[in-house]
């Protein structure tokens, strides 16, 4: 049976047959569908993957971690291609060794970790941009992040752009420079010379930026005379129209911000993620270029699942997951049941939100008992009509005391 099917026999059978009496059915079969999705493990929930492992050029995995396929609604099991991995909680290794975190070598254990959306490493933060040229003129957009384990959640309102920034106030230190007003420590001020975008300042008011070809020193903020500069992707740094020698300038550390979710209405065209004032070009070896965007369609972002492997590999490898897919909807016409052969169970969880619509609470009680009984047989024939290992355990208990298994002498 579809989903149009379910309805038809629902709306048939207790006599409510009004178009909206039609839709509170459907809704009520797709929120029922979902709540027997939820209840078991299911065969056809299951899914695996096989994720490569590199930490030499994925920071994620140099840190330990590992963001598995979007799908991915729960993990099970896990192993390498080398040996099993099992699970373990974070708070074990706090009880009994801290060092576990900073270990590295093959992962034979690992921690679940709360789901997010993607991590930032660069400089500043990030900035949220709508697309005007598509009519998307005002965009409300709540944002969670976190930064060294401070939960924020801020409320941007994209005329154009916004943004969120790393309370971490990276600095350039410039020194060695034959122009000597550009030594010194440079602080980030957001309200720099373009707008959104911000510069480093130090106490001569020379100006630390990009143009999005290299980093520059300026002269002064009208950015009208470069004195020092570097190529893109390179941390040499040449004098242009400045006193020679071209100054040593040591970077700010990446800051490390993880953005769990995103929220907004329907828009014209995605949402673009852009790294604060051009990031990719600084010379950060773990900074990640590849930026997600947030769909048009999209009220939310991507979730992914998170793995802790412990300890940390420090060579390539494959992981291969076991886990439970995220419920995918059942809102299409002819589309069956999530579960199968649950037509059943669903029917009669549905039939009972129906009837207690329509103010009969004796019958929908009924029929949700009805509908629990249905919802464990169908858990029996999981575990029964497949292929199996059958186990008999004896009502009563196993022991010599039961004259079952073996007697075991006791200690004194």
């Amino acid at each position: 049976m579809n989903r149009d099917d379910i309805v038809n026999y629902i709306c048939t059978s207790t006599g409510y047959l009004d178009p909206d009496d039609v839709s509170a059915c459907q809704e009520f079969v797709q929120a029922r569908d979902r709540l027997i999705y939820d209840s078991a493990l299911w065969r056809d929930s299951l899914v695996m993957a096989q994720i490569p492992i590199d930490p030499a050029n994925n920071p994620d995995n140099a840190e330990g971690m590992v963001l598995l396929p979007e799908e991915f609604g729960r993990v099970i099991a896990a192993r390498t291609t080398e040996n099993a991995v099992r699970v373990n909680n974070l708070e074990l290794y706090l009880r009994y060794d801290l060092d576990k975190f900073q270990e590295i070598g093959t992962p034979f254990e690992f921690s679940v970790l709360p789901a997010l959306w993607f991590v930032f490493r660069g400089l500043v933060g990030l900035q949220f941009q709508a697309q005007r040229a598509f009519g998307d003129n005002e965009v409300a957009l709540r944002v969670v992040w976190k930064e060294n384990n401070v939960r924020t959640t801020d409320d941007l309102n994209l005329a154009n752009t916004d943004n969120i920034q790393s309370q971490a106030a990276p600095q350039f230190v410039v020194s060695n420079a034959g122009d000597a007003n550009s030594n010194g420590v440079y602080t980030y001020s957001p309200n720099g010379i373009e707008e959104g975008l911000g510069a480093w300042v130090n106490a001569n008011n020379r100006i630390i930026t990009s143009d999005g070809t290299g980093l520059k020193i300026y002269a002064d903020a009208t950015q009208s005379n470069i004195l020092y500069q570097t190529a893109v992707g390179t941390n040499a740094w040449t004098a242009v129209n400045g006193a020679a020698p071209a100054p040593t300038v040591v970077y700010p550390t990446d800051t490390t911000i993880e953005v769990l979710a995103a929220y907004k209405g329907a828009t014209n065209a995605p949402i673009l993620v852009l790294a604060f004032n051009n990031s990719v070009i600084f010379p950060n070896a773990n900074f990640q270029p590849n930026l997600p965007q947030l769909a048009a369609a999209a009220t939310k972002s991507p979730s992914y699942v998170r793995l802790r492997l412990f300890g940390i590999p420090s060579v390539a490898t494959t992981l291969r997951v076991l886990g439970k897919l995220k419920y995918q909807g059942f809102d299409f016409p002819e589309q069956e049941p999530t579960v199968r052969n649950s037509e059943n169970a669903l029917i009669a969880f549905a039939r009972a939100d129906l009837l207690r619509r329509g103010g009969e609470n004796a019958a929908a009680n009924d029929t949700l008992q009805e509908a629990a009984a249905l919802l464990q047989t169908l858990k029996d024939e999981e575990a029964v009509q497949e292929a199996t290992n059958t186990r008999i355990i004896p009502d009563q208990g196993y022991g010599p005391e039961w004259g079952l298994g073996p007697y075991i002498r006791p200690y004194f």
